[in-house]
């Protein structure tokens, strides 16, 4: 059990996010989450929400703050 979160990302912001739609998992307990490659559902229910302001905000500290691309892919191809 978990919450699917999906955006969808218009072309025009592809140095933002991947253009086109884009989800992510997160369980019930908020221990575990990641990106959504694919995925089989029975039962559920969707809440849609048309959002046309977007702010980002980046870490000041930790290892967010640091990470280079390489370092991001590198944890995104393990999961």
């Amino acid at each position: 059990d978990g919450t699917l979160i999906g955006f969808r990302f218009p072309a025009a912001a592809k140095s933002v996010n991947v253009r086109g739609w884009h989800f992510h998992f997160l369980t019930a307990d908020r221990r575990r989450g990641g990106h959504v490659l694919g995925l089989t559902t029975g039962q559920g229910a969707a809440l849609l929400q048309e959002v046309s302001d977007l702010r980002i905000r980046f870490p000041a500290q930790g290892p967010a703050a640091s990470a280079g691309e390489d370092e991001i892919r590198a944890v995104e191809r393990a999961r």
